[in-house]
C-alpha cells in the first residue's frame, strides 16, 4: 500500500467508527408524556337528538405512556423499532348552550302527571298562551379516560448523525370511560291569556305545587359512558434527537380507526333515580401529541 494511502484509509476507517457511535441497536425503554385531543362523532337515537348541540365536540387533557422494545440500526442512517406500548389519557371538554322551549305542552304534562292537579287539568291549558316558553341555560362538562394498549414497528431514518425521523404503524386496542355532568337553570316566561290573567294567579295560591311552573329552576346531574373496547390501529410519527444510548422524540399517535362508547343516563331528565337507558353512541378517536426520553442498553 502507497504511503499516500494509508491517511485515506485511517480517514474512512474514523468516520465508520464515528457514525458506529450513533448506531446502536438493542433492547430500548421510553418514557413520554404530552396531550390528547379527543375527537368525537355523535350517534344519538332519536329521542335524545336535541341534546345533540349540548355536547361538547372534542377535548384536551394530558396523557403519560410507556414502551419497551428492540432497537435495530442497518447502517447509521437507516432503522427499525419494534416495541410494545401504553398510553394513558384524559382529556377534558365542556360546552355551555341555551334553548328555548315551549312551555305549555310542559304545564300539560306536569299537571297530567300529578294526581293532586287534576281539578286544574282544563285551567292550565286555556290560562297559558302558546307563546309562553322556558329558556334552559346548560353547562355541561365532559371528562373521557382511554388506555391504548399496542404492538408497534417504526421505521427510523437521519437526516444528520443527531436528527432523524421515524414513520410506523401499531395494532392493539382502546379502551375508553367517560363521564358527562351538566348543571341546567330553566326561567320560565309565562304569557296569561285573558282568562289566565283572571283566574290563574288565584289558581297559583290555591295550589303553590302549581306555583313551581312559574319560578326558575336549577337542576343537576351526570350521564355516564359505558366502558368501551375497540381496535386500534395508531399512525407513529415524529422527530428523533439522537446520542447513541440516549434519544430524545417528539411525535404523535395518529388513530385510524374510531372507538364507539355508549351514552348512559335516566330515562327520565328530570328525575336523576328514574331507571337508565341509553341515548345512542359516542364514535371516538384519540390524537396524542407527546415529547418522550428512551436508553438503549
Amino acid at each position: 500500500m502507497k504511503m499516500s494511502k494509508i491517511p485515506l484509509v485511517l480517514l474512512g476507517v474514523g468516520v465508520l467508527l464515528s457514525g458506529a457511535v450513533y448506531a446502536k441497536s438493542g433492547v430500548f425503554v421510553g418514557l413520554n408524556a404530552g396531550v390528547p385531543i379527543t375527537a368525537t362523532n355523535y350517534n344519538l337515537k332519536p329521542n335524545y337528538q336535541q341534546f345533540k348541540d349540548q355536547l361538547p365536540t372534542s377535548g384536551i387533557g394530558y396523557t403519560v405512556g410507556a414502551e419497551v422494545g428492540y432497537k435495530q440500526d442497518f447502517n447509521w442512517q437507516f432503522g427499525m423499532r419494534i416495541y410494545a406500548s401504553y398510553n394513558f389519557s384524559q382529556s377534558y371538554g365542556s360546552k355551555k348552550s341555551s334553548e328555548n322551549d315551549p312551555l305549555l305542552p310542559l304545564a300539560e304534562k306536569f299537571v297530567a302527571s300529578d294526581p293532586t292537579l287534576s281539578a286544574f287539568s282544563t285551567t292550565v291549558p286555556i290560562a297559558l298562551d302558546s307563546n309562553s316558553s322556558v329558556k334552559t341555560d346548560t353547562n355541561l362538562n365532559a371528562t373521557l379516560t382511554n388506555h391504548l394498549v399496542a404492538a408497534n414497528m417504526d421505521f427510523t431514518f437521519k437526516a444528520t448523525k443527531h436528527i432523524g425521523f421515524f414513520l410506523g404503524m401499531g395494532v392493539g386496542a382502546d379502551f375508553y370511560s367517560g363521564s358527562y355532568k351538566y348543571d341546567a337553570h330553566a326561567a320560565p316566561s309565562i304569557i296569561l291569556t285573558d282568562f289566565g290573567k283572571a283566574v290563574f294567579p288565584s289558581t297559583l295560591v290555591a295550589n303553590p305545587r302549581l306555583k313551581s311552573l312559574s319560578n326558575p329552576s336549577d337542576h343537576k346531574g351526570s350521564i355516564n359512558g359505558a366502558t368501551a373496547v375497540g381496535l386500534a390501529v395508531p399512525v407513529n410519527v415524529g422527530v428523533n434527537l439522537d446520542f447513541g444510548s440516549s434519544a430524545f422524540s417528539i411525535g404523535a399517535k395518529l388513530p385510524l380507526l374510531a372507538t364507539a362508547m355508549n351514552i348512559q343516563g335516566p330515562s327520565d331528565q328530570t328525575d336523576a333515580s328514574s331507571p337508565s337507558t341509553s341515548y345512542g353512541t359516542i364514535d371516538l378517536k384519540n390524537y396524542i401529541l407527546q415529547a418522550g426520553y428512551s436508553h438503549t442498553f
